[in-house]
């Protein structure tokens, strides 16, 4: 029993290090070229967590689509996005889904 817990202990050692490398080299490569990376992490922060918990979809999609957004003007345009840029980007994306849900309304559906 003993040596069957001492290989699962090593097997979930050797799996974290294995995945902490993997990161690390998406981390590396990124600053490599450019990328302005904020934090090296592993995993989703603690909110992210809780929404995913909490299975909050709607949410949880709209965080990932806004980060989305904004890391694409990032690497189109090549310039650290500044609070005034966030804001123009999530205001389009705001009237672009109240646009889309009038247009919705109006078929009938």
């Amino acid at each position: 029993m003993f040596e069957f817990l001492q290989t699962v202990i090593a097997f979930i050692i050797t799996l974290g290090l294995l995945i902490f490398v993997h990161e690390y080299g998406h981390f590396w490569v990124a600053r490599r070229c450019g990328v302005k990376v904020h934090k090296f992490s592993i995993g989703f922060g603690k909110s992210l967590l809780s929404w995913m918990r909490a299975k909050d979809k709607v949410r949880l999609g709209t965080v990932r689509m806004a980060l989305a957004a904004i890391k694409q003007k990032e690497i189109d345009e090549q310039v650290t996005v500044t609070d005034s840029d966030i804001l123009a980007i999530i205001t389009k994306m705001v009237k672009q889904r109240q646009d889309a849900a009038s247009q919705y309304d109006s078929a009938g559906r």
